[in-house]
Parts: C-alpha cells; sequence; structure tokens
C-alpha cells in the first residue's frame, strides 16, 4: 500500500491521479472523483472503486480493470479498448460512445447500463452475466437474445 491510499479521497490527489503521478491504486476508493479526460494507462487500478466518478473522455485502453466497482460511473467516449473488465460492477454506468472493442467483458454486470453508440463486436457480450434493463443498440441485440435478461433490454437503433 502507497503513501497516499489513506487519504486518496482527497480532492488534491485527483490531480495528481489525472496527471499520472500516482500509478498505484489497487483497492482505492476514488468514488465521485473527477478523473475527466485523464490518462490512466499503467495505473494499477484492480479492485478500486470508482462509482459514480467522472471519466468522460478517460483513457483506460489496455488496463487490468478486474474487479473494478464502476457503478453509475460516467464513462461517455472513455477508451476502454483492449482492458480486461472481467468481473467488473457496471452497474447504471454511462458507456455512451465509449470504445470497448477489444475488451474482455467476463462477468460484468452492465445492469441498466447505457450503451447507445459505443464502439463494440457483439461477440465480446457473450459473457457478460447481467444486462438487465441495459439499453444497447439494435446491432448489438443479436448477440444478446439467448441471455436470461433480454427481454429486459431497450433496444435503441444507432
Amino acid at each position: 500500500m502507497n503513501q497516499y491510499h489513506e487519504n486518496i479521497k482527497a480532492n488534491q490527489y485527483h490531480e495528481d491521479i489525472k496527471a499520472g503521478r500516482i500509478k498505484d491504486l489497487r483497492g482505492v476508493d476514488l468514488s465521485g472523483a473527477n478523473l475527466r479526460g485523464a490518462d490512466l494507462r499503467g495505473a494499477k487500478l484492480t479492485g478500486a472503486k470508482l462509482s459514480g466518478a467522472d471519466l468522460i473522455g478517460a483513457n483506460l485502453s489496455g488496463m487490468n480493470l478486474k474487479d473494478v466497482y464502476l457503478i453509475g460511473a460516467n464513462l461517455y467516449r472513455a477508451d476502454l479498448r483492449e482492458a480486461d473488465l472481467t468481473r467488473a460492477n457496471l452497474y447504471r454506468a454511462s458507456l455512451t460512445e465509449a470504445k470497448l472493442n477489444g475488451a474482455i467483458l467476463k462477468g460484468v454486470n452492465l445492469k441498466l447500463a447505457q450503451l447507445q453508440w459505443v464502439e463494440l463486436e457483439g461477440p465480446e457480450l457473450l459473457d457478460v452475466i447481467n444486462c438487465s434493463g441495459a439499453t444497447v443498440p439494435l446491432r448489438l441485440a443479436p448477440w444478446l437474445t439467448n441471455h436470461p435478461h433480454f427481454a429486459t433490454l431497450t433496444i435503441v437503433d444507432d
């Protein structure tokens, strides 16, 4: 555990995180943090709590985001290409226009998530564990027809 973990929620550290000066954020509670536009590549975020965080336009491409809490996070236009989101909790997260090409979504919770205009290939959705009430583009609907929560999806044409 690094020296910042005790006081990481203090706003003064959010700018350090955005600037890449703090990289070890494993298990840290950053709920509600303003990380808009942050380049977080190279940061260690396994098990971090980013619920309600503002990650608009953030670069999280290629990152290990296993077990990360992103409940209600705003990931509008975030870059999550090739990220490993295994078991991540994206309940009520906004992923509108996010780039998710090549992301690993095994065991991901997308319940009530917003996926309009998302960059994502259909097969990547096969391992999602919950998409109940999610808003998904029509082009991705065929990949979810066998999902147990398919009947509760909101399908939009993008």
